[in-house]
């Protein structure tokens, strides 16, 4: 059985919603919500926490999670997530004195996932030469068709030919939620990303696209995970 490493990755230096990752929606924090995503997986999973925070990595602590204490020169808005995940990859390989075969990201900031919804992004990772996979929602009303550049404040089409086609004449296009990025360990440590060249898409609901991001992104993100609780959505 494959070796996955899931990282929760939650640095401390929000700047849009501050604290954010400790904010409560509907009773849990954003890091129980992704840690609870992962329970009864049929993988072989190791689940850690990366952060430079000691708020969040007591409260990581406190719920069972495990953690690595990430370097404060890889917390800050500069640092390249691809930085911190390959410092949690390192540190948990010699911790756990294993090479893992696979790593899944987690954002907390993308909450509206289930433990279905894993398996069956690692399961598509088994599929011909695919390097990663990276889940997306429809972008069925903000189309690339639909959208505009400014010049002098003129409106200028992004895809000129397509201007007034009808909604059935467009392509769908697809919009990364944020909820995945998995991608094979070796393409990760040779492309340096994880959103390696041959990687395919997790489709999921656009409805329940939830990204927290700004303070109303929490309004939001109650009402939506209640009716995703209460599948009334």
């Amino acid at each position: 059985m494959k070796r996955i490493l899931c990282i929760i990755p939650a640095r401390g230096g929000s700047k849009g919603i501050p604290g954010k990752n400790l904010k409560k929606i509907d009773g849990k924090t954003l890091i129980e919500y992704a840690w609870a995503s992962t329970h009864h997986s049929v993988n072989d999973l190791t689940v850690v926490l990366s952060s430079d925070d000691d708020a969040i990595l007591k409260h990581a602590e406190d719920i069972g999670l495990e953690t690595v204490r990430r370097p404060l020169e890889l917390a800050t808005d500069e640092a390249p997530v691809v930085a911190a995940v390959r410092h949690c990859l390192d540190v948990m390989e010699q911790r756990k004195e294993v090479t893992f075969d696979l790593i899944v990201l987690l954002q907390p900031t993308s909450p509206i996932r289930t433990r279905k919804d894993l398996d069956k992004v690692i399961a598509l990772l088994d599929k011909g030469d695919v390097e990663g996979v990276i889940s997306v929602v429809p972008s069925n009303e903000v189309h690339p068709a639909r959208m505009y550049r400014l010049e002098d404040n003129k409106l200028l089409p992004l895809i000129e030919k397509q201007e007034g086609a009808r909604r059935q004449e467009i392509a769908p296009v697809y919009y990364r939620n944020g909820c995945y990025y998995a991608v094979r360990r070796t393409a990760f440590l040779e492309q340096n990303t994880l959103m390696p060249e041959k990687k395919y898409a997790y489709i999921m609901p656009s409805a329940l696209l939830c990204n927290i991001d700004e303070p109303v992104d929490l309004i939001i993100a109650e009402a939506l995970i209640k009716a995703w609780k209460n599948n009334t959505i």
